[in-house]
């Protein structure tokens, strides 16, 4: 069994969920530092919630979609 999400991860989740968006705008948006965004993306892809899509971009599988509860259709 994985550990349960931190808030800051769910809130990650759910931009990531909202939209593509860099890191760096994943830090000004979630009010944190680059390194922190990188740190717990890396984390997510880890844990096989986040997969990479691109040089900058990642999109959320269907095990992370599952922790966001309003997401867009």
């Amino acid at each position: 069994m994985t550990a349960p999400l931190t808030p800051f991860e769910r809130r990650l989740l759910a931009e990531l969920a909202g939209g593509d968006q860099t890191p760096a705008g994943l830090a000004v948006a979630l009010d944190t530092d680059l390194g922190t965004v990188l740190e717990t993306t890396a984390a997510l892809q880890a844990r096989d919630l986040l997969e990479r899509q691109g040089f900058d971009t990642c999109r959320l599988t269907d095990r992370g979609l599952e922790h966001v509860p309003d997401r867009p259709s």
